[in-house]
C-alpha cells in the first residue's frame, strides 16, 4: 500500500491507525503532544522521499512499520 500524498493525508492516516484510545497517563498534554511530534516527523520523512536522495546520506524506505 503506498502512503498518501502530502503531509496531511500522512497524518490523519497514522492518527487514524492508531484507533480512538490512548493509555491513561499522568500528564495527558504532553503526551499528545509528543505522539504529534512523533506522527509529523514521520509524515515529514514519508513525504521527504519522493525528493530521492537529495540531502540524505543513504537512501531508506520509511514506511509504517519505523513508525
Amino acid at each position: 500500500m503506498e502512503p498518501p500524498r502530502g503531509i496531511r493525508t500522512n497524518m490523519l492516516r497514522l492518527y487514524d491507525s492508531m484507533g480512538s484510545t490512548f493509555p491513561d497517563v499522568e500528564r495527558e498534554r504532553d503526551f499528545r503532544k509528543a505522539i504529534y511530534g512523533l506522527c509529523w516527523f514521520h509524515a515529514i520523512l514519508i513525504e521527504r522521499k519522493k525528493f530521492k536522495t537529495l540531502g540524505w546520506n543513504v537512501s531508506y524506505a520509511f514506511n509504517d512499520s519505523d513508525f
